[in-house]
């Protein structure tokens, strides 16, 4: 008995001791490989301040982890600090097959501050041209892992299995070189799941923005919206067939639900969309006017219905633009300012906007067919 409880205690401390001494084995091969794979496919500067590799917290997968990376710009601007990237990594694959394979990627608290120039934006536009559609789609859909030579002969190969991914705490602001405009994005949260190394598979996802803010010529147009949604998407990367279904996503308080198809031939994208807002009250509708004109908002007491429906449907590419129908209601809505002795009520409103396949934006309709309030005992028609 007593040898056979030292027998098992000796395999239990053996194993233990591999737990802890495999990922330092293997530590600076795979942060090497990962490094020198993202050196390959980048001009920019990036350092990483620590690394760590565990066994033990996703047994039996290991946990590579990058801490305090920062990518710096070729005028040495510091463009993106992220506290912490982990990824999780199929030792099998490590030992067995001498390669890396991620399974899934988390990006903590990433910051990235990124300034639009004339000079950026004239070479973003000079590589997307340069840049043709096969090879565009090669790299979306190649399946083969990027391998290297090494010094012994051995290949190398880091190849993305990934199951599942996640932002954490994202913090994204964009502006131009005049600050003019600016897009700010707080406390961005996503995450997605679904087999990626299929041809196809149903990808679900998960997103919340605590803060949106744009701003144009120095006006707001949107200040601390919050957004938050969850899209299902089914990709079918064989045929290039994307399609929505169970979405919904939410701006501020108005609920916009998407469903549809987008088929990607050749150099085209055939899509066939539609957009609805249900469930939408009249003052979801006033809580996407711009932060300017919305003074003392809270206090206004309102009451009714808004909803939106529409159509994409089409042809989109470098010719032509889709198909666009839009109708919109207003229906038994009133507004009373907390400084006037009025309020202004019977507010119905009919709009449709509708534009046909082509890139003739002077097709454009815009048709009322109802408008209408009444202030006090006047009625405007």
């Amino acid at each position: 008995m007593k040898k056979t409880i030292i027998i098992i205690l000796s395999i239990i401390s053996v194993f233990i001791i591999a737990l802890i001494a495999i990922p330092y084995i293997f530590k600076n091969e795979i942060k090497d490989e990962i490094l020198r794979d993202i050196n390959r496919n980048t001009d920019l500067e990036i350092s990483i301040k620590d690394y760590d590799l565990s066994l033990i917290s996703n047994f039996p997968k290991f946990t590579f982890s990058f801490e305090d990376v920062k990518v710096v710009d070729s005028n040495k601007n510091e463009i993106v600090n992220i506290e912490e990237i982990s990824a999780e990594i199929d030792p099998k694959d490590l030992i067995v097959d001498k390669s890396i394979s991620i399974n899934s990627i988390s990006v903590i608290k990433p910051t990235i501050n990124y300034t639009l120039t004339n000079d950026s934006l004239a070479a973003a536009q000079k590589t997307t041209e340069n840049i043709s559609s096969e090879e565009f789609e090669n790299t979306l859909t190649e399946s083969e892992p990027l391998t290297e030579e090494q010094p012994n002969g051995n290949t190398k190969s880091l190849s993305l299995n990934i199951s599942n991914y996640q932002i954490v705490d994202a913090n994204i602001t964009v502006k131009d070189e005049n600050n003019n405009d600016f897009i700010v994005i707080n406390n961005l949260n996503h995450n997605g799941f679904g087999l990626f190394q299929n041809e196809t598979l149903t990808l679900n996802t998960h997103t919340s923005i605590d803060n949106f803010s744009i701003n144009q010529d120095k006006k707001s147009l949107v200040k601390n919206a919050k957004i938050f949604g969850d899209v299902t998407l089914d990709l079918d990367l064989k045929n290039n067939i994307y399609s929505l279904k169970e979405n919904s996503l939410y701006i501020n308080k108005i609920e916009l639900n998407w469903v549809g198809v987008i088929k990607e031939i050749e150099n085209n994208f055939d899509i066939d969309l539609k957009f609805n807002t249900p469930n939408t009250d009249f003052k979801d509708l006033l809580a996407m006017i711009p932060e300017d004109y919305k003074k003392d908002f809270e206090k206004i007491k309102t009451k009714g219905e808004f909803n939106i429906e529409g159509s994409i449907k089409g042809i989109y590419n470098d010719e032509t633009l889709p198909e666009f129908s839009m109708k919109s209601y207003i229906k038994d809505a009133s507004i009373k300012y907390p400084d006037l002795p009025e309020s202004i009520d019977n507010i119905n409103l009919e709009l449709n906007i509708s534009k046909p396949l082509g890139n003739n934006l002077d097709e454009i309709a815009i048709n009322i067919p109802q408008a209408t309030l009444k202030i006090s005992d006047n009625t405007v028609n």
